[in-house]
C-alpha cells in the first residue's frame, strides 16, 4: 500500500529539481523598476502622474522583493518595450494571487493611457487576463516603447513583487509545468482526504477523521493562496473571499492539533502540551471572531495566524522528541512528515516576515513541505491501519475459518449428495420406461408412470442442486453443439402432456413452422430452462390450462432468436413479489413449500441459465389470474465486418482548410492555435464560446469546427444543436464538428454523437489523433458534397 505514497514523493522530488533550475526566455524587469510607498494614500492615476516626482521612489532590492505584511499603497514604474520589427504577444506576471489591488497603466510616447486591472477584490471576470495569478496580456506593436506604472495594495497580507515578462512560448511552457505540479499536488491531497475519511467511516477512529479533515482544509488553504478559490468558487470577491485564507489557515491548524493530540495520545502522555494546545485553539477562535469585527482585526490576523501555526508545528515536533525521551514509541514516518511540514512552513513564515528572500523555493515551500508531510504521514497512517487490522484479524480469523469450513462442507455435501442420487434415479427411470413399454397390464403401467414422474421430479431437483452449486463456484458453462430445437420442444411436450393430464389440466402448444432445423448451442440447458418453467406452471395451476408457444425471430442469415412463451391460469404472483421469484430459495408465499413442494431453486436457476445465453426472461402476472413467462434466447450470433476508411498520411497539411476553434480557456486557445499554426496550408480562427461561433459562421466560411463542450455564455452542446438546426444557414447544417474536451465520460461520448457531432477527441490533445480525425472528417465531407452534386 505504500507504493501509492512513494510515487508522489519521487515526482515531487523530480519537480523540485526541475523547478529550481533557471527559467529560460523570461525577462525580469526588476532591475529597471522603481517603487514608492505612499502609505494610506489611495491616489488616482492622474493625481499620481502630477506628484510622481515628489514621491520617494527607490530601486527594487531584488528580482522578487517582499514588502511583508502591509496594507499600504505602492506605486512602481518601469519601461516595457518591443525591440523587434513585428507584433509581439507578452504575458506580464506580478504580485501574489491574494493581492487586493493590482492596476497596470501603460503610457505610450503619444501620451495615450491604457489601464489594465487585476486583483483579489474585483470580480474575476473583470480581470485583464482570466488566470488565478495576476497576469496581464500585452500586445505590443513593432518597436514600441511604453512606460508602465503598477499600483498595488492589500488588506494586511504579504505583498511580493515579481516583475516577469514572458513571451508566448515560455508562458505556455511555464503554464504547462505548473498544471502538472498543481494536478499532482491537489490530486494527492484530495485522494488522501477522501481515503482517510473513508477509513474513519469504516473504523470509527477519530484520528482518521482529524487527519482527513486536516488534509482537506490544508488543501483548501493552498487552493486559496494560489488564487483558485477566487477563480472557481468565489469569483465575485467580497467579504468571504478576503477572509478565506485566514479562516482556512486557522481551521486547518485546529485539525492538525487535534490529529497530533490523538495520534500521539498527548492527553495521557504529555498533559502540559495538550493544555498549551487548548490555549492555541482558544486564541484561534478569538482570531476567527475578530475577522468580522473590524479591518484592523483582519490586518492583525495575518501575522497572528502565522505565529500560531509556527508555534503549533514546533510544539508537535517537540512532543515527538519528548515522547522519544520517555521511551514512548512514535512512528518514524510521523516524525519525518512533521519535520518536512515544519521545514516548509518555517521557510514560508520566515519569508512572510521578510527574513528569507523570495524565490520559487520559498514561495512554494508550503507546497513541498505539505506534499512531503502528507506522503509520510499517510505512510504512518497506513501503519496505524495495519496495527488495527492485525488486532481485528485475530478475532475474525476463527470466525472466517469456521465459515469457510461450513461453506466447503455445504458444497461437498450438496455435490456428493446430488451425484450419489443421480445413479439410482437413472436406474429407476430406466426400469420404469421399460415396464411402461413392455407391460400390457394397465394397472402396472399406471403405477410405473407414477414412479417415472416422481423420479423426473426428483431428478430435476438433483440437477438444480448440482447446477446451483456450479453457479456458486462460477463453473457452469454452456456447450456449443448442433441440435434441433423442434425435437427438444417435442420431447418436453410429451412429458408435460402427461403431467397436465394427470392433474386434470388442459395443455396447449404451438411450434413455429419457421423454427430452424439446426441451431448451435446447449440443448441440455435449453431443456432444463423449459422444464423448470413448465413444471412451475403445472405446479402452481390447480385448474384451467397451461399453454406453450415457441416462435422464431430471424435477425439475419446466421442470427436469430427463439422466443418461448409459457402461459398458465394458476395462482399468479403479486407485483411486489415478481422480482423475488428469481432469487434462490424463494417462492411466491411463505407457505408455498408446504402447499406446493420444491426447493425454490427452479426460477433462480432459469434466470442464471438465461443470462448465460445472453438472453432475457420476463414475467407478467396477476394474483389469481395466472402468469405469463416470456423467454428470448439468441443462437449463432456473428458480428458483421466493419468497413475501414483510409486516412491521409503526414506531413500535416490540411490543403487550405479553414478551421474554427471554439474554446473559452485562453491557455487552451493558445495551445491549439499554436499546434494548428504549425501545420501546412491551415487557416485557424479562434472564438471564446458557442455564441461567438454562431456569429462568425454567419459571416465567414469554415470547413470544420473543433468544439469545446463546457463554455460560458453558450456551451458546445447548445451551439452544435443550433448549427444542426440551420440557425447559421442550411449550407452549414452538415459542417463537420469534432468535440475536443477534457470530459472523458462514456455518457459524454454518447451525448455528443446524439446531438450531431461527428467525432470526439479528449484533452490533452494528441496531434496525430487530431490530424487523423480532421482529415477523415474533411474527406467524408467532400465525398458527401460530391454525392449531393451527382
Amino acid at each position: 500500500m505504500r507504493n501509492w505514497v512513494l510515487l508522489p514523493l519521487l515526482l515531487l522530488t523530480s519537480y523540485l529539481a526541475k523547478a529550481s533550475q533557471a527559467e529560460p526566455n523570461i525577462l525580469d524587469l526588476s532591475s529597471q523598476a522603481q517603487i514608492a510607498d505612499v502609505e494610506d494614500n489611495d491616489y488616482s492615476f492622474s493625481h499620481f502622474l502630477k506628484i510622481q516626482d515628489e514621491l520617494p521612489f527607490r530601486a527594487l532590492t531584488g528580482s522578487n522583493e517582499d514588502l511583508g505584511f502591509t496594507n499600504h499603497h505602492y506605486w512602481l514604474k518601469f519601461p516595457i518595450s518591443n525591440p523587434t520589427d513585428r507584433y509581439k504577444d507578452y504575458y506580464f506576471e506580478t504580485a501574489r494571487p491574494l493581492t487586493d489591488i493590482v492596476d497596470l497603466y501603460l503610457v505610450g510616447k503619444n501620451g495615450k493611457i491604457e489601464k489594465r486591472v487585476s486583483g483579489d477584490q474585483i470580480p474575476f471576470d473583470e480581470r485583464d487576463f482570466a488566470d488565478h495569478k495576476s497576469i496581464f496580456h500585452l500586445e505590443l506593436p513593432p518597436n514600441a516603447e511604453l512606460q508602465a506604472y503598477l499600483h498595488l495594495s492589500s488588506d494586511g497580507e504579504v505583498i511580493s513583487i515579481p516583475l516577469k515578462l514572458y513571451d508566448t512560448e515560455s508562458f505556455i511552457q511555464n503554464a504547462s509545468t505548473e498544471q502538472v505540479f498543481y494536478g499532482l499536488f491537489y490530486g494527492m491531497l484530495i485522494f488522501a482526504s477522501i481515503f482517510y475519511l473513508f477509513f474513519f467511516i469504516s473504523l470509527k477512529e477519530r484520528t482518521f477523521m482529524y487527519y482527513g479533515l486536516y488534509v482537506l482544509f490544508i488543501g483548501l488553504l493552498q487552493f486559496s493562496l494560489d488564487g483558485f478559490l477566487f477563480q472557481y468558487l468565489l469569483p465575485s470577491g467580497g467579504w468571504v473571499n478576503s477572509r478565506a485564507v485566514i479562516s482556512l489557515a486557522l481551521i486547518a491548524n485546529f485539525f492538525l492539533i487535534k490529529y497530533a493530540e490523538h495520534f500521539l495520545e498527548l492527553k495521557s502522555n504529555l498533559k502540559v502540551v495538550s493544555k498549551i494546545f487548548n490555549v492555541i485553539i482558544a486564541l484561534q477562535a478569538l482570531t476567527l471572531v475578530g475577522l468580522s469585527i473590524s479591518p484592523l482585526a483582519l490586518q492583525l490576523s495575518y501575522p497572528m495566524a502565522n505565529a500560531l501555526g509556527l508555534i503549533s508545528i514546533l510544539l508537535i515536533l517537540g512532543s515527538v522528541f519528548a515522547l522519544s525521551g520517555k521511551n514512548v514509541k512514535v512512528d518514524p514516518f510521523f516524525s519525518l512528515g512533521i519535520t518536512f511540514f515544519v521545514a516548509g512552513f518555517v521557510v514560508f513564515i520566515l519569508n512572510n516576515f521578510g527574513i528569507l528572500p523570495t524565490n520559487f523555493i520559498t514561495t512554494n515551500s508550503t507546497k513541498f513541505g505539505t506534499g512531503l508531510e502528507v506522503i509520510f504521514l499517510s505512510i504512518s497512517m497506513i501503519n496505524r491501519i495495519r496495527n488495527l487490522r492485525r488486532e481485528k484479524e485475530e478475532i475474525q480469523n476463527t470466525a472466517l475459518q469456521h465459515l469457510q469450513d461450513m461453506n466447503d462442507l455445504k458444497s461437498y455435501f450438496m455435490s456428493n449428495m446430488s451425484h450419489e442420487l443421480r445413479t439410482p434415479l437413472n436406474a429407476i427411470m430406466g426400469v420404469s420406461d421399460f415396464m411402461i413399454r413392455e407391460s400390457t397390464d394397465k394397472k402396472v403401467i399406471e403405477n410405473f408412470e407414477v414412479v417415472k414422474y416422481a423420479s423426473v421430479g426428483l431428478l430435476s431437483c438433483v440437477n438444480d442442486i448440482l447446477d446451483f452449486n456450479k453457479i456458486e463456484k462460477g463453473e457452469l458453462k454452456l456447450s456449443r453443439e448442433d441440435f434441433a430445437p423442434v425435437d427438444v420442444a417435442n420431447d418436453i411436450i410429451k412429458s408435460i402432456v402427461s403431467q397436465a393430464k394427470n392433474k386434470g389440466l388442459n395443455f396447449e402448444y404451438n411450434i413455429d413452422e419457421k423454427a430452424p432445423n439446426i441451431a448451435i448451442g446447449d440443448s441440455e440447458r435449453l431443456t432444463q430452462i423449459l422444464n423448470n418453467v413448465l413444471n412451475n406452471a403445472i405446479k402452481f395451476t390447480s385448474k384451467g390450462s397451461v399453454r406453450f408457444d415457441m416462435d422464431y425471430i430471424p435477425l439475419d442469415k446466421e442470427n436469430g432468436q427463439l422466443k418461448f412463451t409459457i402461459t398458465d391460469t394458476g395462482v399468479g404472483i403479486d407485483k411486489v413479489k415478481q422480482k423475488a421469484v428469481f432469487r434462490s430459495f424463494t417462492q411466491v408465499e411463505s407457505d408455498d413449500k408446504r402447499n406446493y413442494g420444491g426447493l425454490g431453486l427452479g426460477l433462480s436457476l432459469v434466470k442464471e441459465l438465461v443470462d448465460l445465453h445472453q438472453g432475457t426472461i420476463a414475467i407478467e402476472s396477476e394474483p389469481n389470474q395466472g402468469t405469463q413467462c416470456t423467454i428470448f434466447l439468441p443462437y449463432q450470433v456473428k458480428a458483421a465486418p466493419k468497413s475501414s476508411i483510409s486516412l491521409p498520411d503526414s506531413p500535416y497539411d490540411l490543403k487550405n482548410a479553414r478551421v474554427l476553434v471554439v474554446e473559452d480557456n485562453p491557455i487552451n486557445q493558445m495551445i491549439i492555435k499554436k499546434l494548428l499554426s504549425c501545420w501546412s496550408n491551415t487557416i485557424v480562427e479562434v472564438v471564446n464560446d458557442g455564441k461567438q461561433a454562431l456569429e462568425i459562421l454567419k459571416s465567414s466560411n469554415f470547413d470544420i469546427i473543433l468544439m469545446d463542450l463546457q463554455m460560458p455564455v453558450m456551451d458546445g452542446y447548445e451551439a452544435t444543436t443550433n448549427i444542426r438546426n440551420g440557425v447559421v444557414g442550411n449550407d452549414l447544417k452538415t459542417i463537420p464538428i469534432i468535440a475536443v474536451t477534457a470530459d472523458t465520460m462514456e455518457s459524454t461520448k454518447s451525448r455528443v454523437m446524439d446531438i450531431g457531432m461527428n467525432d470526439y477527441l479528449s484533452k490533452p490533445i494528441n496531434q496525430d489523433a487530431l490530424y487523423r480525425k480532421i482529415t477523415q472528417q474533411l474527406e467524408q465531407s467532400k465525398l458527401s458534397a460530391k454525392l449531393k452534386i451527382a
